[in-house]
């Protein structure tokens, strides 16, 4: 209700003054508004070979680009919201996954591909190699194309010191300016800090974190499902409902390969592991045991792949 009402509030403001305030919401306006605010704000910044500039200087001049939109008169913002919404989320390819990076890379004109080049890099799977100072020029990379789940990462990176500089209030402000406009990312991580109760405040929130896990999952995050998921099976900060966070689980898994999928996968596998431990042998083999660790272990997923290696282990010596 509270953003159904700024927004009404945003609208008759901008047709009743030439100078306004406005408030980011979740509507798909406040999207276009915030990318390409992010745009304007980081398009002049120098970059290197890839496109990418310092995650410091971008995440800064991306928090006081943010912190100006109140003050925007209402002929900028209404272009803005009218402009072309840029890739968002992450890179669509069909190759393999140990050839993710490499298919991003040769793509990194485009946002999403940016973001998927980031999110690889920071985990060194698909074909990359782990370093946390590359990922942050990615994401920085990512947002300076107006992806938004860029922006959300980035200023993770900055907030938490890693493959950039300390910046826990610039970090926050990109979390939560992704999260306004309901980007996933940005929803998901301020739903980890709600949870964790890692914000300044220091005050645990798990109803509020599952209520913005489950807004991520509607928006078709893997990661969101996931985190969702958990939630309903642990019953943290919502009811507990097993056969429902299975089900974000698996909708989490279809989406691979994209962050998250394979935590999922993997958490499948642990749930159909514990299931089939209490099946009948009559029963047994009923549902394929190896189809999510598998999928698991495609994505690189290390606990997957040691417990593959075990599972396949144990069928051969079973033959």
């Amino acid at each position: 209700l509270f953003c159904i009402c700024s927004c009404v509030l945003m609208v008759v403001q901008m047709f009743s003054t030439a100078f306004v305030a406005h408030t980011l919401c979740c509507t798909p306006e406040s999207k276009r508004l915030l990318s390409r605010v992010i745009v304007d704000a980081c398009s002049s910044l120098p970059t290197n070979e890839d496109g990418a500039p310092s995650p410091e200087v971008a995440a800064q001049s991306a928090a006081a680009a943010i912190a100006a939109i109140p003050q925007m008169d209402s002929t900028t913002v209404t272009d803005m919201m009218r402009s072309s919404m840029p890739p968002q989320g992450e890179f669509r390819s069909g190759v393999p996954f140990g050839q993710r990076y490499a298919a991003a890379y040769v793509a990194r004109q485009d946002g999403a591909a940016l973001q998927t080049l980031g999110l690889l890099t920071y985990q060194g799977v698909g074909g990359a190699t782990q370093d946390d100072r590359a990922s942050a020029l990615w994401h920085a990379a990512a947002a300076r194309q107006g992806n938004l789940d860029g922006l959300a990462v980035l200023g993770g990176c900055v907030r938490n010191g890693v493959g950039a500089e300390w910046d826990e209030a610039t970090g926050l402000a990109l979390i939560r300016a992704a999260a306004a406009v309901g980007t996933p990312s940005g929803l998901n991580k301020l739903g980890v800090l709600h949870e964790e109760g890692t914000l300044p405040s220091g005050d645990v929130d798990e109803e509020l974190a599952a209520r913005l896990f489950e807004r991520s999952a509607a928006a078709g995050s893997a990661l969101g499902l996931f985190y969702h998921g958990w939630a309903l099976i642990h019953g943290v900060g919502v009811a507990m409902d097993v056969e429902g966070g299975l089900a974000a689980y698996r909708a989490s898994a279809k989406l691979a390969p994209d962050d998250g999928a394979e935590e999922a996968a993997f958490q499948l596998w642990e749930a159909h592991a514990t299931m089939e431990a209490r099946r009948t042998k009559r029963r047994r083999g009923e549902i394929p045991p190896d189809r999510w660790l598998r999928l698991a272990a495609a994505m690189e997923h290390t606990a997957a792949t040691e417990a593959l290696a075990r599972w396949e282990a144990n069928e051969a010596g079973c033959m």
